[in-house]
């Protein structure tokens, strides 16, 4: 009796240990599903990047630039005699225009003088028709990407009033310096010994 009460013992052992071993089996194949079935629902919803392409589309927005006139020198100086009658000469250089617009279009540079107004005697003055500029002196250099073919010069002018000095022609595009821009300053020869000063615009516009 006690043999077969032991062979008894040992069969229930037995079963128990394989419904433990099928429990936890299922168990842990049941966890797997849920993942597996988490991940495609995870790429159904798009929430993976990239998942099944191997480029990037790249977009680029350049937007319009400007015209401008830019680096004109700041002071330009001329000397001469009391007393004496003579023509004073000298040159702007390095006045860029930088034109990166939309399209390539014209555009025109005006220049203008006041009067030079004595600066210790206001009274005394000699006028913007005294002074001139010579644009047909100019060189002109490519800065980047222009071409000077396009630029023309105006005609040589008293400053007495707006006029126009330079002007490009469609298909001129990018960055030029204009160089030796000949100013010319007539003095008559009456003018009261001391320093006299007014301002010269130059004016970039598009045509």
């Amino acid at each position: 009796m006690k043999k077969a009460n032991k062979s008894q013992t040992s069969r229930k052992e037995a079963l128990l240990l394989e419904r433990a071993k099928w429990k936890i089996t299922h168990q842990l194949t049941g966890g797997l599903l849920f993942i597996l079935v988490g991940l495609m629902a995870f790429n159904t919803m798009g929430m993976t990047w990239a998942a099944n392409q191997d480029t990037s589309e790249l977009n680029l927005t350049i937007s319009a630039g400007s015209l401008e006139m830019m680096n004109t020198e700041a002071r330009v100086n001329f000397s001469g005699t009391a007393g004496t009658a003579s023509n004073n000469f000298q040159n702007l250089d390095g006045t860029t225009i930088r034109d990166f617009r939309a399209a390539e279009q014209n555009w025109d540079v005006n220049a203008y003088s006041d009067p030079l107004t004595g600066e210790t005697q206001s009274s005394y003055v000699i006028a913007n028709t005294s002074i001139s500029l010579w644009p047909s002196n100019t060189t002109k250099v490519n800065v980047e990407t222009y071409d000077i073919t396009k630029l023309g010069n105006g005609v040589n002018t008293s400053l007495g009033a707006d006029n126009k000095i330079f002007n490009s022609e469609y298909g001129a595009e990018g960055a030029v310096r204009l160089d030796n821009i000949l100013l010319k300053v007539n003095m008559a020869g009456t003018e009261v010994s001391q320093d006299y000063s007014g301002a010269l615009t130059f004016t970039v516009i598009a045509s």
